[in-house]
């Protein structure tokens, strides 16, 4: 029950963000939310999004789903009022901004912030912020809801595909034995563990989260550093992001200690849904074991790839990095390295 991991400086809310040319219509995304969301069914009937209109709640000493009194939509799906952002950098602080205040109680846990925009770049755009509470599902989940759902399919017809379950994580036997036994295990396994004294320990979190995401890199120079070394495309990605990780922690290590950063496969996920607009969607992302500690659990990253285009994106505590760009600009620099390696092996 993820809400039950909540902290008072460590919520377990997700942020998932679309930039997108046009002018946005407020009333046309309500709408096409309630028609493509709210309203969509499995082919027995069952509503698939129906936690959209739920909150978590007790009753007789356990935690229920109970629907809102008087549900809304203005509640949830609003527009961003103040002046809009011009360039990324006042478009990240205005993300940072609606990312601080904590999601509504005896609502369900989720708002969709649309956020005009006036970039150099495009004559119209605005950004989609969608803000979900893990208890919903967890981060591919909402991308999967967004791109899947709220996406115009290439050929206009609209049709949505079909639904795989109920929305949120898939729940197997393994999944249901899991929960019961991982439980004991970790209480077991933190008695008898040794003292932590990783220097990597900060201070106790803020509770302040910030995010940044880097300028799109193209997904045909990763295939071609891939192809001279002879790799994956998840090879190169993950060795970039685990690279820029690195560098953080040696900067941030007061004995500027060397670092070996890994990732484990067990906290890879990796999601790909073809055919989206004529195209690929790809995440990348990467999980934290439980047994970490609190100020790292809140330290995450993922990598999108779409239409062409890569982008990371990193979420932290204050705590840990007061400029989560910092791990972007790593990730990107490591990427300049590789491609100059694979030129020089062409």
């Amino acid at each position: 029950m993820p809400w039950l991991q909540d902290t008072a400086d460590n919520k377990s809310i997700i942020n998932a963000i679309l930039d997108i040319e046009g002018e946005p219509d407020i009333k046309v995304v309500r709408q096409g939310f309630e028609d493509r969301v709210l309203s969509y069914r499995a082919a027995d009937g069952t509503r698939i999004f129906d936690k959209f209109e739920k909150y978590a709640d007790t009753a007789f000493g356990a935690y229920v789903w109970k629907y809102e009194e008087h549900f809304d939509l203005a509640d949830h799906i609003f527009m961003y009022e103040d002046s809009r952002p011009r360039t990324d950098v006042e478009l990240h602080q205005v993300v940072n901004d609606l990312n601080q205040p904590q999601l509504p109680v005896k609502k369900s846990p989720w708002q969709l912030i649309i956020i005009p925009t006036a970039m150099e770049s495009a004559q119209s755009s605005y950004t989609m912020m969608l803000r979900g509470h893990h208890s919903l599902g967890d981060g591919i989940s909402h991308m999967r809801l967004m791109i899947e759902h709220l996406f115009d399919k290439s050929d206009d017809n609209h049709e949505r595909p079909l639904p795989r379950g109920r929305y949120g994580p898939t729940k197997s036997i393994w999944t249901l034995l899991g929960a019961i036994f991982y439980g004991p295990y970790v209480a077991v396994a933190q008695l008898l563990r040794h003292a932590d004294r990783n220097e990597l320990h900060g201070p106790e979190m803020t509770g302040v989260k910030i995010m940044a995401w880097s300028p799109p890199i193209n997904l045909a120079s990763v295939k071609q550093v891939k192809n001279a070394c002879g790799a994956t495309v998840n090879d190169v990605l993950t060795a970039c992001l685990t690279g820029a990780f690195r560098d953080t922690f040696m900067d941030r290590s007061p004995s500027n200690q060397e670092f070996c950063c890994l990732a484990d496969q067990e906290f890879i996920r990796v999601y790909e849904r073809p055919d989206v607009a004529n195209d690929v969607f790809y995440c990348l992302q990467l999980y934290q074991p439980a047994s970490l500690c609190d100020e790292y659990a809140s330290f995450g990253a993922s990598i999108i790839s779409y239409r062409g285009e890569v982008r990371v994106g990193v979420r932290c505590d204050t705590a840990v990095l007061d400029n989560p760009a910092f791990v972007c600009d790593k990730f990107l620099k490591h990427f300049g390295h590789l491609v100059e390696q694979a030129k020089a092996m062409a």
